[in-house]
């Protein structure tokens, strides 16, 4: 019975470790070659406070206090699957021109150009589901958390420093946005 048991175990662990091998070496891919998973992408709590750290060195406290919230309101604090795939706090590229950068975002455009960062290093990531609706959408992909919080605050920055705009240009839905994500505690970005 023992030796049996152990047979079970040896060969459960080598299905497991079979799988995952397969898991990591084959990122998922989708008809238009984008990635579906988050492959390779690796958001540690280190980055994200690396990233925020950074943010607060530029803009202040402040500012990255409400970068914190609008992640965390855009990305279920940090742990959506668009969030882990793409780097991005729920920046949907243009239905009309979603296959080539800048994405219909002509804004991501001048800031890699301002910021000497190619365009190929931004992408199409998903199809994810969308929190709340279930809707399966395609998210504007990052090289990393860093660039995609320093365009956010740029994008935020042209809008007159409205974090509600990063939702809607309407002011009525942007002053209730800014309210939402003022409920939420910037807890990174509080230890500064």
């Amino acid at each position: 019975m023992q030796s049996q048991n152990k047979i079970f175990a040896i060969v459960g662990a080598s299905a497991l470790i079979y799988f995952l091998f397969k898991k990591l070496k084959t990122p998922e891919t989708n008809s238009t070659g984008s990635n579906t998973a988050a492959s390779g992408n690796i958001v540690s709590d280190a980055i994200i406070v690396d990233s925020l750290k950074r943010i607060n060195a530029i803009y202040g406290k402040e500012k990255t206090k409400k970068l914190e919230q609008l992640f965390r309101n855009e990305t279920r604090h940090f742990g959506s699957g668009q969030f882990k795939g793409t780097f991005s706090p729920g920046m949907e590229p243009s239905p009309n021109s979603n296959k080539t950068f800048p994405y219909g975002w002509n804004s991501l455009k001048n800031f890699a150009l301002e910021n000497n960062i190619p365009a190929s290093s931004f992408y199409i990531g998903g199809p994810y589901t969308e929190g709340g609706t279930g809707r399966q959408k395609y998210f504007v992909g990052f090289p990393n958390l860093y660039t995609s919080m320093l365009f956010v605050m740029y994008v935020i920055s042209k809008r007159g420093w409205n974090f509600g705009k990063w939702f809607s240009f309407n002011e009525a839905s942007a002053q209730h946005y800014n309210e939402q994500i003022s409920k939420i505690i910037p807890r990174i970005t509080n230890t500064f």
